[in-house]
C-alpha cells in the first residue's frame, strides 16, 4: 500500500536526517517520501501511476510491473546523476526513499529482483498487501516515527 512505503519513507528520511545531522530536514525527509512512491510508477493504478497515467502505462507497457523500476539499478542512476550534477542532500534522499520501498517490497509476498538482469533471483518475504501484518507494519512505522519527533 502507499500509505506504508510513504511512512517507511518517512520514517527513513527523519532517521537518516539526524543520523547525518541534515541542514535541510524538510527537503531531505520529503524528498524520500516522495521517492518512496517512485519504484511503482510502472503501476497505472498506484498513487503517483494516476497522476501521470500515460507514462505510467508506458512504463508497465515497457517494463511491467516490479520490473527494471524494481530493481536496483534505477536508483543508482538517478543517485549518479544527481551527485555527478552536485546535489548531494537531494541524491541521498533520493536514494534512501527509493530504497525503503524495494525494501519493503522485498518482505511482500511478491516479491523482487533486486539485481536482474544480473542475478535473476526473487527476493521475495512473507508479507501480503494490504494484510493484517502490512497494518501492523505501517502502525509500528508510524510509532517509530513519533518517537523520533519527540
Amino acid at each position: 500500500m502507499s500509505k506504508t512505503h510513504m511512512a517507511f519513507g518517512l520514517l527513513v528520511g527523519l532517521f537518516f536526517s539526524e543520523f547525518f545531522d541534515v541542514e535541510n530536514k524538510l527537503l531531505f525527509v520529503s524528498v524520500c517520501v516522495l521517492a518512496s512512491l517512485i519504484p511503482d510508477l510502472d503501476l497505472p493504478v498506484s498513487t503517483l501511476g494516476r497522476k501521470v497515467r500515460p507514462l505510467s502505462w508506458l512504463l508497465n507497457l515497457l517494463f511491467g510491473h516490479r520490473g527494471l523500476l524494481h530493481t536496483i539499478w534505477f536508483p543508482l542512476i538517478i543517485w549518479g546523476i544527481l551527485m555527478g550534477y552536485g546535489h548531494n542532500l537531494i541524491a541521498g534522499a533520493f536514494f534512501l526513499g527509493y530504497m525503503s520501498h524495494l525494501v519493503i517490497d522485498m518482505l511482500n509476498i511478491k516479491g523482487l529482483y533486486l539485481f536482474y538482469p544480473l542475478i535473476p533471483v526473487r527476493l521475495n518475504g512473507f508479507v501480503k498487501t494490504g494484510g493484517m501484518l502490512e497494518w501492523f507494519l505501517f502502525l509500528a512505522m508510524l510509532v517509530g516515527t513519533v518517537m523520533i519527533l519527540i
